[in-house]
């Protein structure tokens, strides 16, 4: 079943690995099933979350706090990662939904990728200067 549209994919089985905590599908969508997940008005690059607003539990919150004071309260920004690494190159974004992440990267002699199944979004990213 799709998350996003409630409608069912056959795409085969689910494999779970109890190990590493990730799930895969045995057959690869094909493109128009792809396309298709992504074609909702409520995707979040189309201008709303397809998600619903959910109260974060205390055990929830004190998660991400022990997370933000382990990065010492920086977020990943494009500012953080300009920090890490000054030097012109290649920056790729996968899911990059509407660019905004990896356009912040944009500066002289720098490449930006971003990978995006949504044609909406890749539009939005490319205007931004990304080559998706």
């Amino acid at each position: 079943m799709d998350v996003k549209t409630a409608r069912p994919i056959n795409s085969g089985r689910l494999v779970w690995c109890p190990a590493c905590d990730l799930g895969l599908m045995r057959r690869a969508l094909t493109p128009e099933e792809l396309r298709e997940s992504y074609d909702i008005s409520a995707y979040y690059t189309h201008g709303q979350s397809h998600f619903p607003e959910v109260r974060a539990s205390l055990a929830e919150r004190v998660l991400v706090k022990l997370a933000w004071l382990t990065d010492r309260g920086r977020m990943m920004d494009a500012d953080r990662l300009l920090t890490l690494q000054p030097q012109p190159g290649r920056v790729l974004d996968i899911g990059c939904g509407g660019g905004d992440f990896v356009a912040g990267l944009a500066a002289p002699g720098r490449a930006l990728f971003g990978v995006e199944p949504d044609p909406q979004a890749r539009e939005v990213a490319a205007g931004r200067g990304v080559v998706v």
